[in-house]
């Protein structure tokens, strides 16, 4: 989890300028990936990035955002806060959209038929045994065939294993609505390893659920021995009983949640779940946990926002 964090995020933190002139207040410059963003635009984030940081534990005393043109400029008083909090966990909370996704997903035994037939042909199995050494298929090396995941391979052959992929994709391989897409969990000797997950894409192009409302996010144990938080909440209005037909219909089947684009879990459906409920699981630390509660309590951005300058003034 903690590398999928570092990812999410890496790209952005080279842009930020941090110049230590005092421990008075630290100043976050965010700018709006929309040139354009309407002044009511702004004022929601200004309100949903307010409502993460208190559901965080920041005091509200301690936060102000002012706007400038497509800019909002986010002032912490850093004396009470510094110890207290981490800065990197404040930046994501500001950058997170919070775009929570639920998709249906395609299994091994789904796509088997496809890959045998690929690497009957010579030309298929030459290009498989280039990716093959970065590469496992399955589950821990085994073929289950009710499962979303693909394979798995380390963390740095990521995007040659994601070209790959999309490649069979492109030339009709592999079924035009699939999508993949990549869990990250640790293995015993602190290694991230990445799962690529196969999901399943809408007539339209998108997720089964886009952005449901929900409430009464929480953390939990997971009841297992587990010492990894389990993050819980409850799908509200029209969305709940969306939630319940999509689980009705992949009863045995896998559904794959995504934040910000990231599979987070990608538990088998037991039942129908006509209540709303769901859970996120993975490899969380406490605060990390916290830090994710915090962004879904809060409804998700309606744009992308980036760290353009971070400064510590007196």
């Amino acid at each position: 989890m903690k590398k999928f964090l570092v990812i999410l995020f890496s790209a952005f933190v080279v842009f930020q300028s941090c110049k230590t002139k005092g421990t008075g207040t630290l100043e976050i410059t965010l700018e709006v990936e929309r040139a354009h963003a309407s002044q009511d635009e702004m004022d929601k984030m200004k309100t949903i990035l307010t409502q993460r940081l208190i559901k965080f534990g920041i005091d509200e005393e301690d936060i102000s955002f002012t706007t400038k043109e497509n800019r909002l400029i986010f002032d912490l008083k850093e004396e009470s806060n510094y110890k207290k909090f981490d800065r990197s966990m404040i930046r994501r909370l500001l950058m997170s959209s919070a775009d929570l996704q639920f998709w249906e997903t395609y299994s091994l035994s789904d796509v088997g038929t496809a890959i045998n037939k690929f690497l009957d042909d010579s030309a298929g199995l030459e290009a498989w045994k280039r990716i093959q050494p970065v590469f496992q298929l399955g589950v821990s090396g085994n073929t289950y065939p009710n499962s979303c995941e693909m394979g798995t391979c380390n963390l740095r052959d990521t995007t040659a294993v994601s070209y790959f992929f999309d490649s069979l994709r492109q030339i009709g391989i592999f079924p035009a609505d699939l999508k993949f897409g990549w869990n990250e969990t640790y293995a015993q000797d602190g290694q991230p390893i990445s799962h690529l997950i196969m999901m399943k894409k809408t007539g339209t192009g998108g997720a089964s659920m886009d952005f449901p409302t929900i409430e009464d996010v929480e953390t939990t144990s997971a009841g297992d021995g587990s010492v990894s938080p389990v993050i819980s909440g409850k799908m509200t209005g029209s969305f709940k009983d969306q939630w319940a037909r999509l689980t009705k219909a992949n009863i045995g089947k896998q559904i794959a949640i995504t934040l910000d684009g990231i599979v987070m879990t990608y538990p088998t459906v037991q039942s129908e779940i006509p209540e709303g409920g769901f859970s996120i699981t993975g490899s969380f630390t406490v605060d990390e946990a916290n830090e994710l509660v915090s962004v879904l309590s809060a409804e998700h951005l309606p744009g992308r926002i980036y760290i353009v300058e971070e400064d510590l003034l007196p």
